[in-house]
């Protein structure tokens, strides 16, 4: 196995995060706004129920896969330089 191959992995991730970040954006459609009564926002919730559990699904794995791209970032950052802080920071961003 070469050396980069599971960066490279964790830059698909970062480029996945994306995708269903948007994706999740996109099934939920228009939200009702906040300063809206709480009949509109509960009928929203009610109507929506399927879109709104659908959309919390793909933001959960967005967000896997860029806690996944982080790690993957400090390790190339760390594997560059053994003795800096740069991946303890990257990390804890």
């Amino acid at each position: 196995m070469r050396g980069g191959h599971e960066l490279r992995w964790g830059g698909l991730a970062g480029i996945g995060a994306v995708l269903f970040a948007i994706i999740a954006r996109l099934v939920m459609g228009s939200t009702p706004r906040n300063n809206d009564t709480m009949g509109v926002i509960a009928a929203y919730m009610n109507d929506n129920r399927g879109r709104i559990l659908l959309a919390v699904i793909l933001y959960s794995i967005a967000i896997a896969l860029f806690l996944w791209f982080g790690a993957a970032l400090a390790t190339a950052f760390r594997r560059r330089d053994d003795r800096s802080d740069v991946p303890t920071v990257v990390l804890a961003a």
